[in-house]
């Protein structure tokens, strides 16, 4: 099982809110769902959501245990790079082996550690698709190459357009968005 960030920047995104078990991170633009992962003959990850019904059939467990089984089973495979821009900003970029480093942002801690990494409270990231995660000081040269990128992405399609996120401690702000 792993999180999978959804929103009604995609119709797909939208439309999956409806039937599977949901957490808003920011509510009416970006929440977490749970999934059933593996892959499938055509080297793409095959996703079986949980379902409302499932989630009735599981007991109802709290949303947060199942989350942070998830979360373990994500951060297993992530790795973090990072480069320095022309004017010395730090950028970092979340990936994964297995795809989905987008959902990330839902981990436990991943604020805190984040922010120790570059530095600096406020944070910039850019959810370039469920796979990409970049991320910056926020009041550094590097916001706004992340907000560009992000928002220039050529996205794939899937639960969540691209997605410029704030976040600062307190929560998680969307800044920008585009439409898929």
């Amino acid at each position: 099982m792993l999180p999978i960030l959804a929103g009604p920047s995609s119709s797909r995104g939208d439309a999956i809110l409806e039937f599977a078990v949901h957490q808003p991170l920011v509510p009416g633009k970006l929440y977490v769902l749970l999934a059933f992962t593996g892959p499938t003959p055509h080297g793409t990850v095959g996703l079986s959501w949980l379902t409302h019904q499932g989630y009735e059939d599981m007991g109802e467990p709290p949303f947060e245990e199942l989350l942070e089984v998830a979360a373990g089973n994500l951060a297993e495979d992530l790795t973090i790079d990072g480069y320095s821009t022309d004017d010395g900003s730090d950028v970092l970029h979340v990936k994964r082996e297995g795809f989905l480093a987008g959902s990330a942002v839902a981990l436990p801690g991943f604020h805190e550690r984040m922010s120790s990494i570059l530095a600096a409270q406020r944070l910039v990231v850019g959810l370039l698709c469920s796979d990409e995660l970049y991320l910056a000081d926020a009041d550094g040269g590097a916001a706004d190459e992340i907000r560009r990128m992000t928002l220039e992405h050529e996205h794939d399609g899937q639960y969540l357009g691209p997605t410029v996120l704030l976040m600062d401690g307190s929560g998680i702000q969307v800044l920008a968005e585009r439409q898929i």
